[in-house]
């Protein structure tokens, strides 16, 4: 389904793109002369059309999707007060449909903010004079409708806690040594980074090993190659856990 929606996006981007080519409309430079865009004062026919299905039926579906979701969200909160009487239930449902509230606000105005302002420029050019439109007001419009693209994943990092992190993570802000990280604890700050060299073993019974530049290695255990776990080996291993995670920062 979300192929089948990019795809369909692209297929419909590019359609209107390649329209001016055919001779409907055309191609000219910006007033200010940096870029080029669609030639707003030649068949006011085509920019009409481009206004109608490129800005206003966007934000007709983005508005009725969105629309859509809080509905369901909230028939799906009502059901569930029907069938039980979980009071902290409840309160999540409600707070996730306040989050849906809060995204769909930003994520519609969000959208108009950014286009409408162009529409508004290249609708004056089409139809009005364009020798009184001030070029104060088309290069701020423009540089709105640029930044249109970058809107969305702004307001899913700002709202969004589960995005952050795989924004981070894609902008490799933190993993310049491409280390693997793992949380030892939720509550404390202790990290472990192990190197994804290989290791090597002389003795499975023995707790210490050797990476590949003979430096020795603490964190392997001879619970490793062991199938089956016995209460005896369990023990140990917590205790093991528990053990490297007192360990000061340095240390790791």
């Amino acid at each position: 389904m979300t192929s089948s929606l990019l795809i369909g996006s692209y297929v419909y981007a590019f359609i209107w793109a390649i329209i001016p080519v055919t001779g409907w409309g055309g191609y000219s430079v910006e007033p200010y002369g940096t870029s080029c865009t669609l030639q707003w004062d030649n068949n006011q026919s085509y920019i009409t059309i481009v206004a109608l299905f490129c800005i206003l039926l966007p934000s007709v579906i983005m508005i009725g999707c969105y629309g859509t979701i809080l509905v369901h969200s909230r028939q799906r909160r009502n059901r569930m007060k029907k069938w039980t009487c979980n009071v902290s239930m409840d309160t999540k449902i409600a707070a996730q449909e306040n989050y849906l509230i809060k995204i769909t606000f930003t994520m519609c105005w969000g959208f108009l903010i950014t286009w409408m302002p162009y529409a508004v420029v290249s609708m004056w050019t089409a139809y009005g004079r364009v020798s009184i439109l001030p070029i104060r007001l088309v290069v701020p419009s423009v540089l709105l409708a640029k930044t249109s693209t970058v809107i969305n994943p702004t307001i899913y990092f700002m709202l969004n806690k589960r995005f952050r992190p795989f924004l981070v993570e894609s902008l490799n802000v933190f993993n310049r040594a491409d280390p693997v990280r793992r949380s030892m604890n939720s509550n404390s700050n202790v990290d472990v980074y192990i190197s994804e060299k290989k290791r090597k073993c002389n003795d499975s019974d023995k707790t210490i090993c050797k990476n590949s530049d003979g430096t020795k290695n603490l964190l392997s255990t001879p619970f490793e190659n062991n199938t089956s776990s016995s209460p005896d080996t369990e023990a140990k291993v917590v205790e093991f856990d528990s053990m490297l995670c007192e360990l000061p920062r340095s240390s790791l």
